[in-house]
């Protein structure tokens, strides 16, 4: 007697998806809304996306308003006159031109709190070079100071808010 081996069955491949995941070629229209009908699968997958299903686009969120008067001075001269007096400059600004202009004021507190934070990190380093992770660290804070305080400089300028990274803001 011969007997036949049953069938086999191989399982499906990494590289050959299920056929629910494949997509129609051609997009489907929406079903038009009318009498009930039975539900009946769709012959690849699911149907393509009907028209409220589709990315919806949304306008970009207003920009800051641009500097007038006073502003276009003092709000860069918060951030780059610390370049030169560090945190002596922007302490003045905020205590004179700062009172009575709130955008000037806001760019001097940024900016004495970055100061803030950068004396700390140079403290910090300072008190890591007994185990000479330190002077990595005081080489490149003053290097990463300048460039943040030019790039927040030009931003200023350009009348954007500028938010320095990684500052403990303590002073309000």
């Amino acid at each position: 007697m011969d007997q036949q081996p049953p069938p086999r069955w191989d399982p499906p491949s990494a590289w050959d998806p299920p056929t629910a995941w494949k997509r129609p070629v051609e997009p489907q229209a929406a079903p038009s809304p009318g009498p009930a009908q039975p539900a009946s699968p769709p012959a690849y997958g699911w149907p393509a996306p009907a028209a409220s299903e589709l990315p919806v686009w949304y306008p970009p969120p207003p920009s800051d308003p641009p500097l007038v008067g006073r502003e276009r001075t003092w709000v860069p001269a918060s951030h780059w006159v610390a370049l030169v007096t560090t945190w002596l400059g922007p302490f003045v600004i905020l205590m004179t031109v700062g009172e009575s202009h709130p955008r000037v004021r806001e760019h001097a507190l940024e900016s004495l709190n970055f100061e803030i934070t950068f004396w700390f990190g140079m403290l910090l380093a300072s008190l890591g070079t007994f185990v000479l992770v330190g002077y990595v660290f005081l080489v490149l804070l003053p290097i990463l100071w300048v460039m943040l305080r030019v790039l927040a400089t030009i931003d200023a300028a350009a009348g954007k808010k500028v938010r320095y990274p990684l500052t403990v803001r303590l002073v309000r």
